[in-house]
Formats: C-alpha cells, structure tokens, sequence
C-alpha cells in the first residue's frame, strides 16, 4: 500500500536513514487521508467526536484488505468509502 513502502517520499532514499523515506511517506499518506476525511465530513461519514488513531487504524485495515484491482483506482473515493463503511450518516 502507497505510503508505508516509502514509495510517496522517493526523495529521501538514504541507504544509511531508511526509515526517514518511510516516515515522509507514511505522513503524506497520513495527511491525504485526513484531507479526504475533512472534505467528506457530514456527508460520506459522521462521528461526533471526530477520528481518533484506533478509528483511522480501522480506516487503514479496510483499505489495505482490498483486492489489488480496487487498489490500482483513486484513492480519494476509496478513503471516503472506507470511512462511511466505518462512520455512516444517521439519516
């Protein structure tokens, strides 16, 4: 899955600091999910007290168990499915 292989920070590749390619990317990743989450927010998913780290973990399991054909489409819409899976509106 993009991010926590390294591969959105391929700039930092440093063979002595491997794990600073792997934290940059993790936070791009990170950081494109919650700008997803914020846009969404009242209208593909709800929660009150907005998203803690055991619910983003939640949203990160779901798409790291999708097939790999759904893996190779957008993210954003996969994010924002995840997250309604999870947090649906009441309506």
């Amino acid at each position: 899955m993009a991010g926590i292989d390294g591969s959105l920070a391929p700039e930092f590749h440093d063979e002595k600091r491997p794990e600073l390619q792997v934290m940059v990317s993790s936070s791009r990743a990170a950081a494109f999910m919650l700008g997803v989450a914020s846009y969404t927010y009242g209208t593909r998913w709800c929660k009150a007290d907005g998203l803690g780290q055991e619910d983003f973990a939640k949203v990160v399991e779901t798409l790291g168990s999708l097939p790999d054909d759904r893996l190779k489409m957008p993210a954003a819409p996969l994010v924002a499915q995840a997250l309604a899976r999870h947090f649906p509106c009441k309506r």
